[in-house]
């Protein structure tokens, strides 16, 4: 494969990894309105807690082995090796299901409420099996089977949310319908990926004999020093469910979680195909071409900020309308968070292309420190605000530390990303363009009564508009592909 600046090429990867998120994404969007309106807020608030406590053992368990395999994909496949590393990332992942099994089951004695230690148990299974599966997806992604990719995530999300529904009115299963659903479509898909190993001989499941001091050692070496700011950004993200629960009720935490999934959901699934588009690429260069990536990655940053800003500032405009077709009404007093959950996840995207360019330079002790000083103001801003203010506050200092932990990336780094020729007259113009929607979009609010047809026409001139206005400038961004 050869690598191409032809802005056309980008495009055509990023419509088709778009097409293939779509479906996955519109049945997401149709099971909020549905479950909000089924559970109540208290239970997708202890539901939430639940996902966040047994998520940071998953965090700690098995997110770097997923760094691993994008880290390392380019240096085994070079050395013709690929084998020694699935077998490697595939013994790990045995030894931490195991232990994520035994930690989860002495968690139980520690409740009395039977509910909560049933969600730990299901929990524990639903992230053993969905990491197995996050390394095939991967490896999917990486070998550049993006219409496999698609097809399976389309197939498992169609299924599971079929089953939900089978489950919570037919069966009127309480809200441990939710991990049902997915630990029984997961394990079928992990018996039809181990069926076809076996049906190949693949001797990724036969050599564990052949395990590596050193290349475990290589493999920790790296998974643990990025396990740290791994964990430090889920602690920005999730924390302050925690200390919103210590002032306010559940049903608080219920409606802060369900309000900030909606919203990461939306922004963060467009950032998600974004860098299924250009990562392959993008670590290929890291890895092999040291000496231009600096440019090539600020192209990257570039085009990012150029694709997203609009999507970001025009999803602001529209949070109360969001609220109201994606969740049930209990929910929708959330609207308020949401532009600055938006935002968040804007500087989230540039951040991980800092984050890509340490990791390949091995400084993750350095970048390590930026994000504990981002964790450390997240927290002060949370213990501080959030008993005053309420749960507003824990989305501002989200915001915050996210902008913090941008700032010292690109101060250290002399701003260089932000000072190259790619910031140009028509990337302000942009800037001017989105900040003028949200000018009228405010003085049309309180001129004239604002519903969803007048919203939606309101939004549909503002794309128009933006098209008309950037379609060149779009078809010239510079973002290399594998071609």
């Amino acid at each position: 494969m050869n690598v191409t600046k032809d802005s056309s090429a980008f495009l055509r990867h990023f419509t088709w990894y778009l097409s293939g998120a779509i479906f996955p994404l519109l049945l997401n969007f149709v099971k909020n309105p549905i479950f909000t309106r089924h559970y109540s807020a208290e239970d997708f608030g202890i539901l939430g807690l639940v996902l966040i406590s047994v998520g940071y053992l998953s965090t700690v368990l098995f997110s770097w082995l997923t760094s691993c395999l994008w880290r390392f994909y380019p240096k085994f496949k070079a050395e013709n090796n690929l084998n020694e590393l699935y077998v490697h990332l595939l013994f790990l992942y045995v030894i931490s299901g195991i232990i994520m099994l035994i930690l989860a089951y002495f968690s139980g004695f520690f409740f009395e409420n039977n509910q909560i230690i049933e969600l730990i148990y299901l929990a524990a299974v639903h992230f053993i099996f969905r990491e197995l599966l996050n390394l095939y997806f991967i490896v999917l992604r990486l070998r550049g089977k993006s219409r496999d990719y698609n097809l399976l995530i389309s197939i498992q999300t169609a299924v599971s949310f079929g089953l939900l529904l089978v489950l919570s009115f037919i069966f009127h299963l309480d809200i441990s319908a939710m991990f049902y659903s997915l630990i029984i479509i997961d394990a079928l898909f992990i018996l039809w990926i181990f069926l076809s190993f076996i049906r190949r001989k693949s001797s990724i499941l036969l050599n564990f004999n052949r395990i590596k001091a050193s290349t475990c050692k290589l493999l920790f070496g790296f998974g643990g020093k990025n396990l740290i700011t791994t964990l430090i950004l889920m602690l920005i993200v999730s924390s302050d469910r925690y200390i919103i629960s210590l002032y306010e009720p559940m049903k608080e935490v219920g409606i802060y979680t369900k309000t900030y999934d909606v919203a990461q959901m939306s922004i963060l699934a467009l950032i998600f195909i974004f860098f299924s588009t250009i990562n392959p690429t993008m670590n290929h260069i890291l890895e092999n071409n040291r000496q231009d990536s600096r440019k090539i990655v600020s192209g990257y940053i570039h085009a990012f900020s150029f694709l997203f800003i609009p999507v970001v500032i025009f999803a602001s405009i529209f949070s109360e309308e969001i609220t109201e077709i994606l969740l049930g009404a209990e929910f929708r007093s959330g609207y308020v968070l949401m532009p600055y959950i938006f935002i968040s996840m804007l500087f989230f995207g540039v951040i991980k292309f800092f984050e890509n360019e340490y990791k390949f330079a091995g400084k993750l002790g350095k970048m390590a420190i930026y994000f504990g000083i981002g964790l450390l103001v997240n927290l002060i801003l949370n213990f501080a605000l959030i008993p005053i203010y309420g749960m507003i506050w824990a989305a501002i200092s989200t915001l915050i530390s996210y902008a913090v932990i941008l700032f010292i990336f690109a101060f250290n780094d002399n701003f260089a990303h932000f000072r190259r020729e790619n910031y140009n007259n028509r990337f302000w113009f942009l800037l001017l363009f989105t900040s003028l929607c949200v000018v009228v979009d405010f003085i049309l609010r309180r001129w004239m009564e604002f519903d969803l047809v007048t919203s939606v026409l309101e939004l549909s001139l503002f794309g128009i508009l933006w098209f008309i206005l950037f379609y060149k400038d779009i078809k010239s961004l510079k973002t290399p592909v594998f071609e």
